[in-house]
Parts: structure tokens; sequence; C-alpha cells
């Protein structure tokens, strides 16, 4: 399977696609949701729905929008300026929760699949913005 976004749709080709894009075995999905292998693939064949719990716990697990994950739409994971920023060597210092929330939300905020230099820019504005007045994480933390 490749990473390009695709048309996908059911819950256990989106839960699948997602798994195999960040590189997850079955077993590493099936401990984040506290449950046997087994169950993971019976979600992946659609012989099991998923609670809503799990469908939060799978999102956060593969940092894909659980809106996308559970009914296929929208975008599969955040604003690619986001992410780039996120990935870059300042956004690593972004502490975890405030990036979650951003992936969370960006491509609500947004509808582009390539960002610009200037979308990078202001996802760096966002981000520093509301870092403002967060307390900054130390090694003791």
């Amino acid at each position: 399977m490749s990473g390009a976004i695709k048309t996908l749709p059911t819950f256990g080709e989106r839960l699948e696609w997602a798994r195999e894009l960040r590189g997850l075995k079955v077993q590493q999905l099936a401990d984040a949701l506290g449950v046997v292998r087994q169950t993971i693939g019976r979600l992946i064949k659609g012989t099991y729905p998923p609670s809503l719990d799990q469908v939060e716990t799978l999102a956060r697990t593969l940092n894909v929008d659980a809106v996308w994950l559970a009914f296929g739409r929208g975008m599969p994971f955040a604003l690619p300026a986001v992410e780039a920023y996120l990935q870059s060597e300042k956004g690593k210092s972004v502490p975890p929760e405030v990036a979650q929330w951003l992936r969370d939300r960006s491509h609500r905020l947004f509808r582009t699949l390539t960002p610009t230099d200037e979308e990078i820019l202001l996802a760096q504005v966002l981000i520093a913005h509301l870092l403002k007045d967060t307390p900054q994480r130390t090694d003791g933390d």
C-alpha cells in the first residue's frame, strides 16, 4: 500500500492504510487499544464494529483525524503546513498536547494539500502564539 491519500470507503481500509503509513505493527495497535491482536484484525476486516473510544484511541495512536478514520470525511491528517512545522527542528520543541491539538483541528481551518512557504509561516506564527503562555517543559517534567 502506498502512502498516497486515496478514497478508502471502509473503516477497516482506512485503519489499515493509516497503520501501514505510520509503520506500526498490528500488535502495537492492539497494545495501544488494550485488546488482543485478533480484535485489530476484525476491525480491519469489518467483522467487529469499533466503539467511539476505540476510534478516538486509534486516531490518536495513528495521528489521524478521528472523523476521517470513522467516517472517511475530511482529511486524514493535519494541514501539511502544520505537520511540516511540527516535524522541523523548531517544531520538535512543541509540547505534545499542543502538537496534538493542532493536528486534530488544523484540517478544519485550511483546505490545501500542498503547503506554501506562507502557510508554513502562518503555522509557525499560530504555534508561537499558542505557546506564548504555555510553560516550557524541562527534562525533569
